[in-house]
């Protein structure tokens, strides 16, 4: 039996501790600058200076896989090559905060930098990331596989990881679908570099960017059919439903779903993971640590598409019920303990503004029968896009995966030692950091065992992608053909 009120008190202190390292990046208000300098930021010479900058590209590129120099390293340079000497110095490509497809350019190129870095302090990291993304997508490709389901309409290319040279908020992914608009096949997912060394939560997180948006941006038509089905449900088995709700959760459904997505790649830490992730948000912005439950609609301010956290923590219960492996409703009725704190049963979990500043409360109980029906419409409903299944029937957390989780513990303590002979028929980066935040999450809470952890973390998912066929010395040879 878990110990809810340990699980929650070692919650809080991984809160605290995510929050600090959220301080860190935070822009200070003064110049809007980040407080941390990137390590992986391009040199200024090489971003006004055209020639060396594709020259630069050509030759640190080829310390990228083979696939990713064909598929992300040549359409970059020959997209600069168009672009041409002349339109690159111009402001809009210079600061292309105005200008999406010069900030896609930016995106990768400083991608391609990053990982020929001789930072080693840096390298540690990226590589970690980028074992934790390869790994999320490749596990769902793996699954599809055996399931007959075709290789994802955009390409088969696991994302490319970076950190951020801006105060981006935390994890983020820019989808292959967008990428693809110039001419880069693979998407590329960013960080916060000060998540290289702590905010074990935030890890949690890539479960959502890469096992959600970058899956779901990968088969065409599935956000459209889950929207649909959601919406057809809403109206069968809400009978006073409210047409704005429903809209609201349409269009949210990109959020919504990927992380659901998310549950399903790492299990309930990924749940823990997300609702830890903005509870220090919150803390580390407003000194309040909470769960937001406002959010506007219409044209004003509605553009924003994420649900609220509190929406979402209650997304997490829903999904964790759909699933039937040992200890799920325990997991799930330890996060609703800790709504109860934030939303007592007789408070609103969701209040829409609109563009007149008139709110729209929706109930508690409403709340839970909309997550519901998402929750079970991403799990189970068959899709065309998938070949008729499910993402439930493709990937799901099991007790397989729990066992795996559970043999991972002890090993962050002496990630360089011999594995035990169970971990032998192999495991996932998503069980190393679903690992090392069960670890956190139970027993004694200390500084000194956040960084053990963290650092064992670290260490194994180095150790991972160091024997990854996908980035040693062999050519990267996709698990789908």
């Amino acid at each position: 039996m878990l110990d809810t009120g340990v699980v929650l008190r070692n919650l809080n202190e991984c809160i605290k501790e995510l929050a600090a390292v959220n301080k860190s990046f935070a822009a200070d208000p003064q110049t809007g600058r980040p407080r941390t300098q990137d390590p992986g930021l391009i040199p200024s010479p090489l971003m006004k200076d055209y020639k060396v900058l594709l020259e630069a590209l050509k030759s640190y590129g080829q310390a990228l896989p083979p696939l990713y120099q064909s598929k992300v390293v040549k359409p970059l340079c020959e997209r600069l090559e168009k672009i041409g000497p002349e339109l690159f110095l111009n402001p809009m490509i210079q600061y292309p905060g105005g200008c999406p497809p010069a900030q896609k350019v930016w995106l990768a190129a400083e991608a391609v930098f990053q990982h020929s870095l001789p930072n080693i302090l840096h390298k540690v990291g990226i590589n970690a990331f980028q074992e934790v993304v390869t790994d999320l997508y490749d596990s769902f490709l793996s699954n599809a596989r055996k399931h007959a389901l075709k290789p994802p309409d955009n390409v088969i290319l696991p994302p490319l990881a970076r950190s951020a040279t801006q105060d981006i908020g935390g994890p983020m992914t820019m989808p292959v679908d967008e990428m693809l608009k110039i001419g880069v096949e693979s998407a590329v997912v960013y960080f916060p570099p000060e998540y290289m060394g702590g905010g074990l939560l935030a890890w949690s997180c890539w479960s959502h960017e890469v096992g959600g948006h970058d899956i779901l941006h990968a088969y065409h038509g599935v956000l459209e059919e889950l929207s649909n089905a959601i919406a057809k449900k809403i109206k069968e088995r809400i009978k006073e439903h409210d047409q704005l709700i429903e809209n609201w959760a349409k269009l949210r459904i990109d959020e919504t779903a990927s992380d659901i997505l998310g549950i399903l790649n790492m299990g309930p830490m990924a749940a823990f993971g997300f609702i830890g992730f903005f509870r220090a948000l919150s803390l580390a912005k407003s000194q309040q640590d909470n769960l937001n439950r406002f959010t506007f609609i219409g044209s004003s301010a509605g553009s924003d598409p994420h649900p609220t956290p509190l929406f979402r923590a209650h997304l997490a219960v829903s999904t964790l019920r759909q699933l039937n492996f040992r200890g799920a409703n325990e997991w799930a009725q330890i996060i609703d303990d800790m709504i109860n704190t934030v939303c007592p049963e007789s408070c609103s979990s969701l209040i829409l503004i609109t563009d007149e500043l008139v709110p729209i409360t929706v109930s508690r109980s409403h709340t839970c029968e909309l997550t519901d029906i998402i929750a079970e419409t991403v799990v189970k409903q068959k899709l065309n896009s998938l070949g008729g299944n499910a993402f439930g029937d493709i990937q799901k957390w099991n007790d397989q995966d729990e066992n795996i989780v559970g043999l991972l513990r002890p090993v962050l303590y002496a990630p360089w030692q011999p594995l035990p002979v169970e971990l032998e028929k192999g495991y996932y980066a998503a069980h190393v950091v679903a690992a090392a935040t069960l670890e956190m999450l139970l027993g004694e809470y200390s500084p000194l065992k956040m960084q053990r952890v963290f650092n064992g973390m670290m260490t194994l998912l180095n150790r991972m992608h160091l024997a990854n066929d996908s980035w040693g010395q062999q050519p990267y040879k996709p698990i789908v053909t």
